[in-house]
């Protein structure tokens, strides 16, 4: 335990527990048991949601922060979803999840960029376009590069399972500009997300016009071309949405550039939310090898983003650690999710031997859905009842997609 988190630092022992202190505030009241007030701290910062924002000069903004964080906390750092909230996320596990599997399963040896391990950040994506269309923005725009865009393309983005799988099967538009075997994960698309609620936002996703981050300034100048079209000026009503990896986020300097005109008047847009789906492995490189500080989103410090770590086999937590923190004025967010990739860096290739160890711990982790039920007795429930409908649901909606995948010209072969 560090020094300063010790209660023996500041002269208090296990006989001061039962006293009362001044809190300032925090967990809602002015005074609490000492015993009390360790509780509410480590509920609030030690449990599966971390939080980084005294790095903030604005006094206003770390007690906006501070109060959403330490209030109203229940034992786990969060407040308790609803059934019918925990249904929502498990249908977009389940939806991740299957996608995945019918592609190891029916493309096998191809690069697919799969997002095993990471599927929180499905329902992440889900609960931020969910609330932006129950505020009534405009519309969102979203940039990413490899690793999960297939799933992003079907599962938020509504693209048909009939139009992947045949570019998967190398059938591409013949009125499209030709590229390499991955075209398809360089291509974007247009849609329109609707909400638990019923409400509806326009959405896209940029087509990235090479790896890594060089998407980042192209999102950004789409938000601005279609802030500057809509009254009154100022209004920021389109969300930039960028999603990175972590070795990405930390060591391409086209991310600081972009975080250091976000706040100049001639680029503004009004903030942009940063997910970043940590792995800890940056295209074959340890975090330790890749980077000089301890966080792959410390880079965000430069303007004063507050930063969410969230551990991703905790569903529930990603998906309220995405509930509020657009509402923190003028500044980025940058919210983490902190995972594990179970297919390393492309579905092809060898992990060296530096990773051996940690791919024998990943190989042994059972996937989101079913962590989250095994640490967690309020998903039993939902997990039990929902989870294996869904997931057939899910499956025998891809299988008929892929039987209709035929063409007079050309039968394709189905292994």
């Amino acid at each position: 335990m560090p020094r300063e988190l010790d209660p023996a630092t500041y002269g208090l022992t296990i006989w001061d527990l039962d006293r009362e202190f001044l809190t300032d505030g925090v967990g809602g009241v002015d005074k609490m048991r000492l015993g009390d007030l360790l509780g509410v701290l480590r509920d609030a910062y030690c449990r599966t949601i971390g939080v980084e924002y005294m790095h903030i000069q604005s006094t206003d903004e770390q007690r906006w922060i501070q109060e959403h964080v330490e209030n109203g906390n229940r034992g786990s750092g969060y407040p308790e979803p609803t059934k019918d909230e925990k249904y929502r996320i498990l249908e977009r596990l389940n939806a991740a999840e299957s996608f995945e599997k019918f592609l190891a399963t029916k493309y096998v040896g191809t690069k697919r960029f799969g997002i095993e391990g990471a599927e929180s950040a499905i329902p992440i994506l889900d609960e931020i376009l969910s609330h932006a269309a129950d505020d009534g923005l405009d519309s969102a725009i979203l940039g990413m590069a490899h690793r999960g865009r297939l799933n992003v393309l079907s599962n938020i983005m509504g693209k048909d399972y009939e139009a992947i799988f045949s570019e998967f099967e190398g059938h591409l538009d013949p009125s499209s500009v030709q590229g390499s075997g991955d075209v398809k994960y360089h291509l974007g698309t247009k849609g329109k997300y609707v909400s638990p609620s019923g409400a509806d936002i326009k959405i896209e996703l940029a087509a990235n016009p090479s790896h890594l981050e060089t998407v980042n300034p192209i999102v950004m100048g789409m938000v601005r071309a279609k802030q500057d079209q809509i009254e009154p000026p100022g209004s920021f009503s389109v969300l930039p949405l960028l999603i990175h990896g972590d070795a990405a986020f930390a060591g391409q300097g086209i991310v600081a550039e972009c975080l250091a005109m976000s706040d100049i008047g001639g680029y503004r847009i009004g903030g942009t939310i940063h997910l970043i789906i940590n792995n800890q492995i940056g295209f074959t490189t340890s975090p330790e090898f890749s980077r000089s500080s301890l966080y792959c989103s410390d880079v965000a410090k430069t303007v004063q983003a507050p930063i969410f770590h969230v551990n991703g086999d905790d569903p529930e937590a990603v998906v309220y650690a995405t509930s509020w923190p657009g509402s923190t004025a003028r500044s980025s967010t940058k919210t983490s999710s902190s995972t594990w990739s179970a297919t390393g860096v492309t579905d092809t290739t060898r992990v060296t031997i530096r990773h051996i160890p940690s791919r024998l711990c990943t190989r042994r982790l059972p996937n989101v859905a079913r962590s989250a039920s095994c640490t967690s007795r309020r998903w039993s429930d939902a997990v039990t009842s929902q989870s294996t409908r869904l997931s057939r649901r899910s499956v025998t909606s891809t299988t008929s997609c892929k039987q209709r995948l035929t063409r007079p010209e050309r039968k394709i072969r189905v292994t």
